[in-house]
């Protein structure tokens, strides 16, 4: 709620991804700048301290918010690279590096971009809501008179 009025945002503002991504960049942003490291960042844009984040929570069979998202410290550097099929774009390869090298990223090109979600993680009741055909036709793209 907070965040609402310190970035100027409604919560139907953050259904547009851009407006959303947009948002959560500003955030971890002032979080890394305020803690200084990536650990207090993540615990900072969780729950706007540097310690909730970190603590082990009994409604999340006792896990902390960093071990949901996959945080690990210490573990190896990863550079996430784009999705060109041009590799040679970016210069290097993952076996340019020793893989003991901690100081150098590790990058590891997709063996397919996927879009969408496939067939089999689909899910199988989609529920949907009922919408009055006025509401319908006010979020339709009007044609131009």
């Amino acid at each position: 709620n907070t965040n609402f009025r310190h970035y100027g945002v409604t919560a139907s503002d953050l259904l547009d991804p851009c407006t959303n991504l947009s948002v959560f960049e500003h955030i971890l942003s002032d979080c890394y700048r305020s803690g200084g490291t990536l650990k207090k960042a993540l615990s900072c844009y969780y729950s706007g301290n540097f310690r909730t984040g970190q603590q082990p929570e009994a409604a999340y069979s006792g896990t902390s918010y960093l071990q949901r998202i996959g945080y690990v410290p210490g573990s190896p550097h990863y550079a996430v690279p784009g999705t060109r099929e041009d590799q040679s774009a970016a210069g290097f390869y993952p076996e340019a590096f020793p893989a003991g090298d901690a100081s150098r990223p590790r990058v590891i090109w997709p063996g397919a971009v996927v879009r969408g979600v496939p067939a089999n993680l689909r899910q199988k009741n989609i529920t949907t809501a009922q919408l009055s055909p006025p509401s319908v036709r006010r979020s339709l793209p009007q044609p131009p008179p």
